[in-house]
């Protein structure tokens, strides 16, 4: 059965994010992600808040990272989430993203180690026994959450960059491909499976869709893939046509004043690789296409405006409908 998902930023008001999620939870999505952009509203809080304010829809970050959020604390806001919501929590990680870690002065330094070493703890702390661990940058001696929590709290990996790719393959129970431009999906495909074989697991593959279905939306995702550059891969940049200047102009934008102000550097050629247009019947049809071609297990559409979020999920179930 196809897990069918959103992606939002905790963003706008907290009352139209609860309805938000609720409107998705009766339109019968099943999973929500929640960005960790750092200047927004809280992750933990908001899910939380969400959490007592659904039923039955799956919440977790999409994605949080290692950066600013020790793993001990993320695996007992997890699991607290877990505990809130009545066993619907995942814990989605990545590398951690331009938007937060540059205001912030984070270098992004050996991300593929920070992401093992707090799913590895994550997954002893859910345990419920106390775990001593030494790592290269987190040890731990004889740390225990100190409330009843489920051990089988499911992983989540986002990620661009080969590395992160097969480690994702590794160790993530769902891959979630955001931002992956359509060129380049039978190769990243083909590296998270590879990352799975090595250790002789499976893992799911949750595709994400920017839908565009008139010209407010194309605007959105324009300055959605403006933001997405500034943490895309120099191959896949050069394959965009993107030059040393374009990109420096990109990044001082989004930086900045944000996405929207450099939505414009963003071509119809470009937006092409990343964006599903048209009717419901033309977004189902390419959809069906690629889950026949690589296998996806779930789809999950990205709400890039809290304020239109409506249009869209309603747009957005009835392409699921014709899937």
């Amino acid at each position: 059965m196809l897990n069918t998902a959103l992606t939002i930023n905790p963003e706008g008001s907290p009352q139209q994010l609860i309805k938000t999620i609720q409107l998705a939870e009766d339109l019968n999505f099943s999973t929500c992600y929640m960005g960790d952009q750092g200047f927004t509203l809280d992750l933990y809080v908001t899910l939380t808040a969400v959490a007592c304010n659904t039923r039955r829809i799956r919440l977790g970050p999409g994605v949080t990272h290692p950066f600013t959020r020790h793993p001990v604390v993320t695996a007992v806001s997890i699991a607290s989430l877990d505990v809130f919501s009545g066993g619907r929590a995942f814990l989605g990680i990545g590398a951690g993203g331009s938007r937060s870690l540059v205001p912030m002065q984070i270098p992004r330094s050996k991300p593929l180690q920070l992401a093992r070493e707090t799913v590895e703890i994550s997954r002893l702390l859910w345990k419920g026994k106390p775990v001593n661990y030494s790592g290269e940058f987190f040890n731990l001696k004889e740390a225990r959450i100190g409330f009843p929590c489920r051990p089988d709290i499911e992983i989540h990996w986002a990620a661009r960059g080969p590395k992160m790719l097969e480690l994702g393959g590794e160790l993530a129970d769902v891959n979630l491909l955001h931002g992956i431009p359509r060129f380049d999906l039978p190769n990243v495909v083909e590296i998270v499976r590879r990352g799975a074989q090595k250790a002789n697991r499976t893992t799911k593959l949750q595709y994400a869709a920017m839908i565009v279905y008139d010209e407010d939306s194309r605007k959105l995702a324009c300055a959605r893939t403006a933001y997405r550059m500034l943490d895309s891969t120099d191959e896949v940049r050069a394959k965009l046509g993107l030059t040393e200047e374009k990109m420096a102009e990109i990044r001082r934008l989004v930086t900045t004043t944000g996405p929207a102000s450099a939505a414009f550097l963003i071509s119809d050629d470009i937006l092409r690789h990343y964006a599903i247009e048209g009717t419901p019947a033309d977004c189902a049809a390419e959809l069906r296409q690629m889950i026949s071609d690589y296998g996806f297990t779930g789809i999950t559409f990205e709400v890039n405006d809290p304020g239109n979020a409506e249009k869209l999920l309603r747009f957005s179930a009835k392409i699921l409908e014709q899937i």
